[in-house]
């Protein structure tokens, strides 16, 4: 009888320390998982505005310099190259002085002549050779805006806007330099280490923490970045597992992304996991003891 009641109360332990732990595991794994949700839709809100504020600070750069060109393509005509040759240059150094964000301002001629400020000795420089001359004849009165590029004189990542002049005689045009959005980018942080960087077209690097700029990056998983205009992946690089939300610039077409470390989701969400599981194990312990005492009475 001792035996059969020994078993029985051994049963109602079991019993009763099933009920307490699948609930008390349960909880504590729902707990982390939602912490762990939690805590990545706050980082990806921050990737997400990290990116809002690196495009309105392209479209800001870039607008300003399309209305700037536009401006300057109405101002400038066949007379200018020759009778009126020190008025541009005049006007260009003016310009100069007034747009510190711009390496220089140059005009082509359809007969090969190039002007340009600051001056810099173009003998052997043929502007109808040059893309932006070609593009921005092409298109007619259409401003053109090239793929960034790394200037060769000073190093400088740089876009060139163009566009033809009112009589068609040439092409004008203004190289921007992407320094202060270089700097804008790499002083944001998402998350602990996280990032955000921006790429031209081929994926050439425009702004990276560790990739110099200019590099054309070849990752496979930059096919996903390129398939839509915006969206968030998640994917693999220097061995370690991360997620990228981008977009992409109306007016450059090019890609603006946040990325996350993984690890530091997991990291942050498992100080949580820790501090809820010890939060149960207390308030097992505590029920287990009030549980004996009450069996002690009972049977």
């Amino acid at each position: 009888m001792k035996k059969l009641f020994g078993s029985f109360k051994g049963k109602l332990y079991l019993l009763f320390a099933l009920i307490l732990l699948i609930p008390v595991i349960s909880v504590g794994s729902l707990s982390y998982l939602s912490a762990k949700n939690s805590i990545k839709e706050e980082i990806l809100f921050s990737a997400d505005e990290s990116v809002k504020i690196l495009n309105t600070l392209i479209d800001k750069t870039i607008s300003e310099k399309i209305n700037e060109i536009n401006v300057l393509s109405k101002g400038i005509d066949s007379s200018m190259y020759e009778q009126q040759k020190e008025t541009l240059q005049t006007d260009f150094q003016q310009y100069m002085k007034l747009s510190p964000d711009v390496l220089s301002i140059y005009v082509g001629t359809n007969d090969g002549a190039f002007i340009q400020e600051p001056k810099i000795n173009s003998a052997d420089y043929n502007p109808l050779e040059r893309e932006w001359y070609k593009k921005a004849t092409e298109l007619k009165g259409e401003t053109v805006i090239t793929n960034p590029y790394v200037d060769a004189g000073t190093g400088d990542m740089v876009v060139t806007v163009a566009r033809q002049v009112n009589d068609q005689s040439g092409v004008v045009a203004i190289d921007i330099k992407l320094t202060e959005l270089q700097k804008v980018a790499d002083s944001i942080y998402i998350g602990k280490k996280g990032y955000p960087s921006i790429f031209g077209e081929n994926n050439m690097v425009i702004s990276h923490p560790t990739i110099e700029p200019g590099s054309e990056l070849k990752e496979s998983f930059l096919d996903k970045m390129n398939d839509s205009k915006s969206g968030t992946f998640e994917y693999v690089f220097d061995g370690e597992d991360r997620i990228m939300l981008f977009t992409t610039n109306e007016l450059t077409n090019w890609k603006i992304t946040g990325t996350i470390f993984a690890k530091e989701i997991d990291e942050s969400a498992s100080s949580i996991l820790d501090h809820t599981f010890l939060v149960l194990i207390i308030a097992v312990v505590i029920s287990a003891i009030v549980f004996y005492f009450v069996m002690k009475g009972i049977i």
